[in-house]
């Protein structure tokens, strides 16, 4: 289940996912936050890989250390504070209807949605660097 792995773990599913078919524009959003120092060298080795084949990257992050891989470093700054999405833990044996795949595809969907909810700006944001990079 998606839940039951660590955070370092989900991190490195998520870059699996989106690379995995070859996209031509890659919107990496803190792709190194939860990894340690071997497996970020590892994740930007292959964000590095796949711009030099021509994708094209938007990475979002707040470490100087991943922002100094780019060619190009755009910052936002915003003042205020930011509310972060309460965490939920579901028990390690929960199956819903329709079996492990369909609890998976709902866990995946509700993570995302809450993702988006906490981060209202940064969603919008990232929608339109989509919009602005998208081919035509």
């Amino acid at each position: 289940m998606p839940t039951e792995l660590s955070g370092g773990e989900q991190q490195r599913v998520a870059v699996a996912r989106a690379i995995v078919n070859d996209p031509a524009l890659v919107l990496a959003d803190e792709p190194t936050g939860n990894l340690d120092t071997v497996a970020t060298a590892s994740v930007l080795g292959v964000l590095r890989r796949l711009h030099r084949q021509g994708r094209t990257l938007v990475v979002i992050t707040h470490e100087h250390d991943v922002a100094a891989f780019a060619n190009r470093v755009s910052r936002c700054v915003m003042q205020g504070h930011q509310r972060s999405a309460p965490r939920t833990r579901h028990p390690a044996g929960r199956r819903g209807p329709g079996g492990p795949n369909r609890m998976i595809r709902f866990d995946s969907i509700r993570i995302a949605l809450g993702g988006i909810a906490a981060n209202r700006l940064r969603s919008v944001l990232t929608m339109l660097g989509m919009l602005i990079v998208w081919p035509r």
